[in-house]
């Protein structure tokens, strides 16, 4: 349906209370993802599928269809919501997905680590690389300050549960009450990663990530109470006076960015740990099934399987 703008990432989860409820050993749990990305690249490209015995993942060979539609596969992304995990991403061959940095010098120091990691480092994951590093940050475009904080109020209780859950919060299951811990204790929100705000301050911020070395920025304009309206005024404030600058010169950096990416991939591709490819693809034997046609009217051999005659 895209023609070919799918991405594809996976993250391990920072949620304790419900990793840990679902028996998942938290410090595994980065072990266990990284073992089903590479299953899952793998069932990309193989035809068929050739299967897996590993400590978390077991899977006989099988043809898993469909195939993507972009060769080998979609771009792989990492989620990180560590920052350690932004330099075991690039180890890996994957775009790092992480939260904003809190200034330019930041977002520079991250840039430079993790691009140089990839290019010393990396053994890919999958079949293709992705030199990326991208982070997520909020995203308020209004005209003027008064508007930028009447909107900002309807988040603060948002941000306030993603800390706690994600964060700092103790929690007492079905006792726990986020709202009234909130109302009493003044909060203020906290993360403002440059992109709240006017179109000025906005692209302002844009421009330093751009030239500290930052690849990609995800706004998340959702959250709390905002509205339909408010978030679509927001995004097409931003489309009409922030996007353009940015657009016109991604668009003329473009052929660079792929003879980058092209010079990366013929020193990076070849390190690559295949497997041995083998030409014995196992029979299934059916007959050591039991299946539906037993109960469907067929005439049965003495062994209890439908007689079929061939050609009819």
């Amino acid at each position: 349906m895209s023609g070919g703008r799918v991405d594809f990432g996976i993250g391990s989860s920072s949620d304790r209370v419900n990793t840990i409820a679902w028996n998942i050993p938290w410090e595994e749990r980065q072990d266990m993802t990284e073992a089903a990305l590479s299953e899952v690249v793998r069932m990309f490209v193989e035809e068929p599928y050739m299967g897996c015995d590993g400590k978390y993942f077991k899977f006989p060979p099988r043809n898993i269809i469909p195939k993507p539609f972009q060769k080998p596969h979609p771009p792989l992304w990492q989620a990180c919501s560590y920052r350690e995990n932004i330099l075991k991403a690039a180890r890996n061959g994957l775009g790092a997905l992480s939260f904003g940095f809190a200034d330019a010098d930041t977002t520079r120091q991250w840039a430079e680590a993790y691009h140089k990691t990839f290019e010393r480092e990396a053994i890919p994951i999958g079949y293709s690389i992705n030199p990326n590093l991208s982070v997520l940050s909020r995203l308020i475009c209004r005209p003027n300050d008064s508007e930028v904080t009447k909107i900002q109020e309807k988040v603060n209780f948002w941000w306030y549960g993603f800390v706690h859950y994600f964060g700092y919060g103790k929690h007492k299951p079905g006792v726990t009450s986020l709202w009234d811990n909130y109302t009493r204790g003044g909060y203020e929100y906290e993360w403002d990663t440059g992109t709240i705000g006017t179109p000025q301050k906005i692209r302002r911020t844009l421009r330093e990530y751009e030239e500290a070395g930052l690849d990609n920025i995800v706004f998340s304009v959702e959250a709390g109470t905002i509205s339909h309206e408010e978030i679509c005024a927001s995004l097409e404030l931003f489309a009409s006076e922030v996007m353009p600058e940015f657009k016109e010169r991604e668009m003329s950096n473009s052929a660079a960015k792929r003879a980058e990416l092209d010079r990366l991939s013929e020193v990076i591709m070849p390190r690559k740990q295949t497997l041995a490819s083998t030409t014995d693809i196992p029979v299934v034997e059916m007959k050591e099934f039991r299946p539906w046609y037993q109960y469907m009217g067929f005439p049965l051999d003495e062994e209890g399987f439908p007689i079929l005659r061939e050609g009819s």
